[in-house]
């Protein structure tokens, strides 16, 4: 009996020891090693190139006049002759289309050499054909109607039906400002059946658009 109670209270220690050791706690794992700084970012010199953009080239808002259409003109001729075909002028013009226009023009002429001069209307024709930077090609057409008298016509004021066309150019001082210089030829009919022909070569005008 007493083996028994011996073998029961070595029994009872061992199992007690065993509960000890399951509740000690066990060593802690050693901490983890801190991260390694990111590398420091590479010098300029050695960064990727960019690409280098070139501002490109402008074309200049001055350098050649705006004829769209649906734009409108005002001109101021100068004369240079008494008949209406060279008579000088100020009217208007209209754009039909692009480089294309139409215009009224009141006719103002005095030539003191021939003792005459005039007075009318016109109606002309202008078509843009070619341009090189400020530089403006044109042609055109034009028909007038008007009074021819002075003294040279010993007071008789003629009735003057004309036709002619041209071509110049229109040099641009400003987007909307320009000279022009054109030379024509044309064609007058009087009343009692005298015709002549008149040319209006190197006729300077100013014009404007907007």
């Amino acid at each position: 009996m007493y083996r028994c109670t011996l073998t029961f209270m070595m029994l009872s220690l061992l199992f007690s020891f065993s509960g000890l050791n399951a509740q000690t706690p066990g060593k802690k794992a050693p901490k983890a090693a801190p991260a390694a700084p990111p590398p420091p970012p590479p010098p300029a010199s050695a960064a990727a190139p960019t690409e280098t953009s070139f501002p490109t080239a402008r074309h200049s808002s001055n350098d050649s006049l705006d004829f769209s259409e649906g734009r409108y003109g005002f001109s101021y001729g100068f004369p240079d002759g008494g008949s209406p075909f060279g008579a000088g002028f100020v009217g208007a013009r209209y754009f039909v289309a692009p480089d294309r226009s139409i215009g009224a023009y009141l006719l103002l002429g005095d030539d003191s050499s021939a003792k005459t001069n005039s007075f009318g209307l016109a109606g002309k024709y202008t078509s843009y054909f070619a341009k090189k930077d400020r530089v403006h090609l044109f042609y055109f057409a034009q028909l007038s109607l008007g009074k021819n008298g002075g003294a040279a016509n010993k007071g008789k004021d003629d009735t003057l039906f004309g036709f002619g066309g041209g071509a110049g150019l229109e040099y641009a001082l400003l987007k909307d400002f320009s000279v022009s210089a054109e030379g024509g030829f044309g064609y007058n009919t009087l009343p009692d059946s005298k015709s002549a022909y008149a040319t209006g070569t190197g006729k300077l005008a100013v014009n404007f658009y907007y």
